[in-house]
């Protein structure tokens, strides 16, 4: 084509002929990159979301064991110490998994779950400790039994 028209434009329209199709081939491979990275990330998002139910389920079954009144037998108290045991791993494995989070770019991309995230690990660490010192601590504590007696009534 170019020997029957103008070179600079039949150069021009080459050059425009052979970019328009190295276009459309770029263009099909950044929309599926796209499309699996939006993936990616709304599978995060559910994964996250799954994650905060389980620490939440965690939290209220801690919080449900320190309204138990009243001294408990020793194996009572084992099964509780195992319950705490557990616990401290599964906080471990979150913990874990904050760093991670908190070391990438993904916080960028949904902040409010991170966000999220962040706070329940944040609630089952202090579920853990209540319960521990409760049942650990100031079940054991003289002081702690007589006031907690007064506030009672009996």
């Amino acid at each position: 084509m170019n020997d029957l028209i103008n070179p600079t434009v039949g150069d021009t329209f080459d050059e425009i002929g052979e970019s328009s199709l190295k276009v459309r081939n770029v263009g099909t491979l950044d929309q599926e990159r796209l499309n699996h990275y939006l993936d990616a990330i709304c599978e995060f998002r559910g994964v996250l979301s799954e994650k905060i139910q389980l620490m939440k389920v965690v939290s209220g079954q801690l919080e449900r064991l320190t309204l138990i009144e009243g001294e408990l037998d020793k194996k009572a108290t084992q099964v509780v110490s195992s319950i705490l045991h557990i616990s401290k791993g599964i906080l471990t494995g979150f913990k874990n998994e904050l760093e991670v989070i908190e070391g990438s770019k993904i916080e960028k991309l949904c902040p409010e779950k991170v966000s999220g995230f962040r706070d329940e690990v944040e609630l089952l660490e202090e579920s853990i400790d209540d319960t521990e010192m409760i049942f650990f601590e100031l079940r054991t504590d003289p002081e702690f039994i007589e006031l907690d007696k007064v506030i009672s009534g009996f």
